[in-house]
């Protein structure tokens, strides 16, 4: 799911790498730790990594809207767990202006497609509230 691929990406470690030459792994590590450090490396690739997953994501909510106009409700709130997933993703990267814009955009189509008595509805609300906090 969205959020194991999310999880994993947050724990990469550059330092935790093989290469199948010892000696190149070695010399790979000492330029790393010369240089740039590991710390600073694993933030670069977690980061480029978050934007390719950001990407990817988004391609395929626009597939899924585009599926929509002639779909049924299953296709419906999958859609809306996708971008409410993608929402949380871009607040917890820091763009809280961005997510709050896509959580209130998100939470009136729920209203309007499902109404406010479908659960997806308040859980839009709860994650409009932890961005507004």
């Amino acid at each position: 799911s969205f959020e194991v691929v999310q999880n994993a990406l947050s724990s990469i470690c550059v330092k935790s790498t093989k290469a199948s030459n010892w000696v190149d792994q070695e010399m790979i590590h000492r330029e790393i730790d010369r240089t740039i450090g590991f710390t600073s490396i694993n933030e670069l690739v977690q980061t480029k990594l978050q934007r390719l997953l950001l990407d990817i994501a988004e391609q395929h909510l626009q597939k899924r809207l585009r599926e929509e106009r002639s779909a049924d409700l299953a296709v419906k709130r999958a859609r809306f767990r996708l971008q409410q997933n993608l929402a949380t993703f871009v607040r917890e990267r820091g763009n809280l202006k961005e997510a709050e814009e896509t959580f209130r955009l998100i939470h009136a189509e729920l209203v309007a497609a499902l109404g406010e008595e479908d659960p997806l509805t308040p859980k839009c609300v709860f994650e409009l509230a932890v961005t507004l906090e």
